[in-house]
């Protein structure tokens, strides 16, 4: 038993997001981030140009369902016409039993010496930003301050857009403007940075509101002040969303960080 206790052992973490999934793995004995290698190899990245993406989208389709499909089709394996479903971890929300019998039934940890954890994405990216501080030389984290996990997701994205009322508009006829926006040469649908940021700026406001009231709340429960946020999550890669961020906890004193492939 002692034998099997000190083996190096492979541990392997999987991101299962709403949008798009991955999947990453290292060795007990790893001591630095380099030692930790994201999964790169997903079925049918090849034929969509992604052979080094990090993460395949959280896609499936079933073969009882598609009569074309010799197996189930998942990720880059979805092409255009299949039945597919789509957004599934939303079901999973607060349902961490369903979700380790899941995994279970899968086959992961299906080992007598194998252990099967499972943690938030929040919880994640807090022990991320810890490690970070120990092995950068500008310490992310000090002793006696608060840190805040902003965690911008496939699911969280969904839930702020819910959460705001919705102007539904019907066509009665198609103006003449419309070819501003389109090119029928090439199928384009033509959008201006204004027009981007007009998509973007009603959901990072909900969120600046939200980040806003926590660190409020912070304060008003005489809690250690908040000095470092930590992004993640897919929506917070985008370069817009973090210039929002970035410029807000700017005007609060607060450190805006990105643990390595945390966004």
């Amino acid at each position: 038993m002692l034998a099997v206790r000190n083996r190096t052992k492979l541990i392997v973490g999987i991101d299962y997001g709403t949008t798009y999934s991955g999947l990453s793995f290292a060795l007990s004995n790893a001591a630095d981030f380099k030692d930790i290698h994201p999964w790169t190899k997903y079925p049918g990245s090849s034929t969509h140009i992604a052979e080094h993406c990090h993460k395949a989208p959280s896609w499936v389709a079933f073969k009882d369902e598609n009569p074309d499909l010799d197996e189930n089709a998942w990720g880059y394996q979805i092409e255009p016409g299949m039945k597919t479903y789509a957004w599934t971890k939303l079901l999973l929300d607060d349902q961490a039993l369903a979700t380790e019998a899941a995994a279970l039934d899968a086959g992961f940890a299906s080992r007598p010496i194998d252990r099967l954890s499972l943690i938030t994405e929040p919880d994640a990216a807090a022990h991320m930003a810890l490690k970070s501080s120990i092995h950068h030389v500008e310490d992310l984290i000090d002793v006696g301050t608060g840190v805040m996990v902003c965690d911008l997701g496939g699911g969280t994205v969904v839930k702020v857009v819910r959460k705001s009322p919705s102007l539904k508009l019907r066509e009665i006829a198609i103006g003449a403007e419309i070819e501003k926006y389109y090119d029928p040469d090439f199928n384009w649908v033509l959008l201006s940075k204004d027009d981007m940021k007009s998509l973007f700026d009603p959901v990072i406001d909900v969120i600046l509101k939200l980040v806003k009231d926590q660190v409020d709340q912070v304060k008003r429960d005489n809690e250690p002040r908040i000095k470092t946020m930590c992004l993640v999550g897919g929506f917070g890669s985008s370069p817009y969303v973090k210039e929002r961020l970035l410029e807000w906890c700017s005007e609060q004193e607060i450190r805006l960080t990105t643990p390595w492939t945390g966004a």
